[in-house]
């Protein structure tokens, strides 16, 4: 192949600009730092998208105003809100979710499990001296082959079952008041404004799966009317 100068220099810039970009790690942003604490979490709830922090700049007094609303050109046509008043109403809503956790009588329901778990170990304990009285019974020419394979079947049937009811009830282990002890935890850095927002998001990312934002508030109105559904993880 051959080429003109012009297109041999045009060849040459293109290969020593993507080596350049190739060599060693990629190009970070390393002086980037969040500034939204709720980023990953809050979406809207009409189409799922995520609500995004923007900052408005008052020209008149110089102040800059946070809020959050949906990236531009979305066809999604949902409201936006300050950003004090949605982190406010989520740390009321919190407090309350958390008040009700501790509310709750636990010792009564640690009771009840711990009694149906104990009872799942001494059934899993009999059903392994079945298998082995059934497999001395075989042995012995007391049951046929058949009959073997079918009841130790049914045995190991049972016990995975048992197991896994087991490992249920073991993952259900933590308490009401044991969820309230994180939830206030993290409300003491939502209202610490020394915490800076990276650390409050990964509080918050630490026991809530999102947070589902609607906005009925009526168009020139100055009261929010907004709604957050909090979902937490499994």
């Amino acid at each position: 192949l051959f080429y003109s100068l012009e297109e041999f220099l045009f060849l040459t810039k293109v290969f020593y600009a993507a080596n350049n970009r190739n060599n060693g790690s990629g190009r970070v942003k390393h002086d980037y730092e969040l500034k939204n604490p709720l980023a990953g979490l809050l979406v809207c709830k009409k189409c799922g998208r995520a609500m995004i922090r923007f900052i408005n700049h008052v020209k008149s007094s110089g102040n800059k105003i946070e809020h959050y609303r949906h990236a531009p050109f979305c066809d999604c046509k949902a409201q936006g809100a300050r950003l004090d008043f949605v982190m406010g109403l989520l740390c009321e809503a919190l407090e309350n979710i958390a008040c009700d956790l501790e509310a709750r009588e636990t010792v009564g329901e640690a009771d009840v499990r711990a009694e149906e778990l104990a009872a799942i170990e001494k059934q899993l304990a009999r059903e392994e001296r079945t298998l082995d009285k059934l497999f001395e019974l075989y042995l012995a020419d007391a049951i046929t082959v058949e009959e073997f394979k079918s009841r130790r079947e049914n045995s190991e049937e049972l016990q995975d079952a048992l197991k896994a009811r087991h490992a249920s009830l073991e993952g259900e282990a933590t308490s009401p008041q044991e969820v309230a002890f994180t939830i206030r935890e993290a409300l003491g850095k939502l209202k610490d404004d020394a915490v800076p927002p990276q650390a409050k998001n990964a509080a918050l990312r630490s026991f809530i799966e999102r947070i589902e934002y609607e906005n009925f508030t009526r168009p020139r109105s100055r009261d929010y009317d907004i709604r957050l559904d909090i979902i937490f993880k499994a």
